[in-house]
């Protein structure tokens, strides 16, 4: 069973089903962006069977740009979970601007 997206409330139920029925998770994402990684990343992280098992999350190198501050990064193909609130990143405010849509 992978675990994807950013919605990480929804998906503890089926998560928490699959441990009870012995199914094997992974964490993945599919083209998310770096919040989304980050997100996947943090919620994976939160528990033993995700955290010690590998996981598809670099995706959002495949993006041109993002909208975090400082970019997540895979060191000798590691993700370290930040230290910061949440899911420890920073929206950069001027790509925010730059990419927001007119609104209705």
């Amino acid at each position: 069973m992978i675990i994807d997206r950013i919605e990480a409330i929804p998906y503890r139920i089926p998560y928490c089903k699959a441990l009870r029925d012995g199914v094997g998770t992974m964490m993945g994402n599919q083209i998310d962006t770096q919040l989304g990684t980050a997100a996947t990343l943090t919620f994976g992280a939160a528990f033993r069977s995700t955290s010690r098992r590998p996981a598809e999350l670099s995706n959002y190198l495949d993006m041109s740009d993002d909208l975090i501050a400082s970019p997540l990064t895979i060191a000798d193909g590691v993700m370290r979970v930040s230290d910061a609130p949440g899911v420890g990143i920073d929206i950069d405010d001027d790509k925010l601007r730059h990419y927001r849509r007119g609104t209705a």
